[in-house]
């Protein structure tokens, strides 16, 4: 079992990497209203770096 497996994670005052494949027009698998450039610009609003790139996790 990975250590965060489960968990929440607050993060603030840091540079988070928002990755997955959800972007405009192509909305998440999981049926998430924001996409990963939205994700970051949230991170960004609230005093991180917010950095979104479009990946496929396997």
């Amino acid at each position: 079992m990975l250590p965060l497996e489960g968990k929440t994670a607050v993060v603030a005052g840091a540079t988070v990497y928002c990755t997955g494949r959800s972007t405009e027009g192509n909305p998440s698998s999981m049926n998430r209203p924001e996409t990963i450039v939205d994700t970051a610009e949230m991170v960004s609003a609230n005093g991180g770096i917010g950095i979104a790139v479009r990946t496929a996790h396997h």
